[in-house]
């Protein structure tokens, strides 16, 4: 319902109105400041906005709208962080524009929709002399035959609007002028971004936002997808065409747009040309991202760990960078699409979940955002970590950072709770919190992986390297005992991790924190 009211905005836009979706970047940066931080420099910090609707002119954002994803909140987050993005945008056209300077008559409309079927206007701009953003608001009951018929046509007074305007190109021009002057005062004074600080791997932290999907700019639906199979053709790419439904394992129809890589904008399922037998992943890479430094980083290190995803292919086109990766099925598809398959291997997803980790904490890298979604498993069931967005190096366990990072519901307690806190010891909790949630989905009492999916969990943890060390000995332990038993003692045993369980329930042992 609510793509029905800004339909006008989506279909030619015209003149020099530009529209952006969710899965789209704005054109450029703003820059927030972080009062306490020492040396004085150091408090700009650069933020990437991004709105589940954008209308821009020339460049210029003219209409911000959110749609709440939140119920029960007086002020949601999505919320306060439009208005703010909207108080920056009117400062920046009040005293860098000409056309808004001689009397600051800009005026930025934004539209907050709310899960109880209701629209919020506000209409921000500044007084004369006074540097404080202000705002009005008006309510609209799209339940309501009438409020639904003065909603829309305000929207269509907008868009008649920003089509007559007829800009010169002079907003153009003036926000490129200010990206100049940050870009040359970045290079004296190097900014963080907004969430994080430094580090040593292509000299940025991570972007870091609860989403963490890694979306980037397109330029529209349709045009974003042609644009997008040109250039992935262009090296040797093909899109394949939208899966067809499937029926799961209780008899129920999987939609195609329900499996979660393909509720993803910024992915496209390809095969290469020359062998349609191989098929990928390909992925936009954004620009604040770094997620192919560490593929590549990772790459480089010996021995390589079978649970981490390889990089296939990687290049950079006029819109963007892709990263070309192997096509897997996500380990939260097959909890919920395919529960009995994965029930009788959950034992080697989880410790292949816990050696991976563990592979890149021995390296000091944090990926940050351990979670189902982010974790996928070959047909051998072999399970490899995906999407190193907001992954980051640290030099020890110790090293703390500031700012919130990962997903919901799979973030450590102390990142919420602290204002700085490990990655390291963030990336052991959710570790923990994935095993202990994939053991409850498929009902599963394995009490060593329990024990230390607990520990993982604990507030004094222990190193991961520690339980994948007393795992590597299970293991010699159970070869020993392979080579050593006569053929007459032979059993046969289930295909999953055939002599490991058996020698884990005789010699793991957990030490006590």
């Amino acid at each position: 319902m609510n793509a029905i009211f800004f339909y006008c905005f989506a279909v030619q836009p015209g003149g020099t109105t530009t529209v952006l979706t969710n899965d789209e970047w704005w054109p450029f940066s703003l820059i927030t400041k972080c009062k306490g931080i020492q040396p004085v420099h150091e408090q700009l910090r650069r933020y990437r906005p991004r709105s589940d609707l954008l209308v821009l002119q020339s460049s210029l954002p003219r209409l911000l709208v959110e749609v709440n994803s939140k119920p029960k909140k007086e002020w949601p987050e999505d919320l306060i962080r439009m208005l703010l993005q909207g108080a920056a945008i009117v400062r920046f056209a009040n005293k860098f524009l000409d056309k808004f300077m001689e009397d600051e008559s800009f005026v930025l409309f934004a539209i907050y929709v709310w899960d109880h079927g209701e629209a919020t206007r506000y209409s921000l701009f500044q007084q004369s002399n006074n540097s404080e953003v202000c705002y009005k608001t008006a309510t609209y009951q799209l339940d309501n035959s009438v409020d639904r018929a003065k909603f829309a046509r305000q929207l269509y007074n907008l868009r008649y609007v920003l089509n007559r305007e007829g800009e010169t190109g002079d907003t153009k021009k003036a926000i490129n002028q200010l990206k100049n002057k940050i870009d040359q005062y970045d290079k004296v004074h190097p900014m963080k971004s907004f969430h994080g600080t430094k580090d040593t791997v292509g000299n940025k932290r991570r972007r870091v936002q609860s989403d963490v999907d890694g979306r980037v700019a397109g330029g529209g639906a349709r045009g974003a997808d042609a644009r997008n199979c040109a250039e992935l053709r262009a090296h040797g790419y093909e899109v394949k065409p939208p899966p067809e439904d499937i029926v799961d394992e209780k008899g129920g129809v999987m939609k195609a747009h329900s499996r979660s890589k393909m509720m993803l904008p910024h992915i496209l399922s390809v095969y290469e040309r020359s062998d349609p037998s191989k098929r990928f992943i390909a992925k936009k890479v954004h620009e604040q991202s770094n997620e192919l430094e560490f593929l590549k980083l990772l790459n480089t290190f010996q021995p390589k760990s079978e649970h981490i995803i390889s990089l296939h292919d990687s290049f950079q086109t006029q819109s963007t960078w892709w990263a070309i990766l192997p096509e897997m099925d996500s380990v939260a598809d097959y909890v919920w699409f395919a529960p009995r398959r994965f029930d009788a291997k959950v034992a080697q997803v989880c410790w292949g979940l816990i050696n991976g980790v563990a592979y890149l904490h021995k390296f000091c890298i944090a990926h940050r955002d351990i979670k189902p979604e982010n974790l996928v498993i070959d047909r051998d069931f072999c399970l490899k970590i995906i999407d190193f967005d907001v992954a980051m190096e640290v030099n020890d366990e110790n090293e703390v950072v500031e700012g919130q990072c990962g997903t919901e519901g799979w973030m450590a307690p102390e990142i919420e709770e602290k204002s700085m806190y490990s990655p390291i010891k963030a990336d052991r909790w959710s570790t923990g919190r994935v095993v202990l949630y994939l053991l409850n989905q498929s009902r599963k009492e394995d009490p060593v992986l329990r024990t230390t999916a607990r520990k993982l969990t604990a507030h004094q943890r222990s190193s991961m390297l520690q339980f994948v060390a007393s795992l590597s000995d299970v293991a010699n332990v159970a070869v020993e005992k392979k080579a050593s038993r006569s053929p007459q003692d032979t059993v046969e045993v289930d295909g999953e991790n055939a002599e490991l369980p058996r020698a884990k329930r005789q010699k793991l042992s957990v030490p006590d924190m």
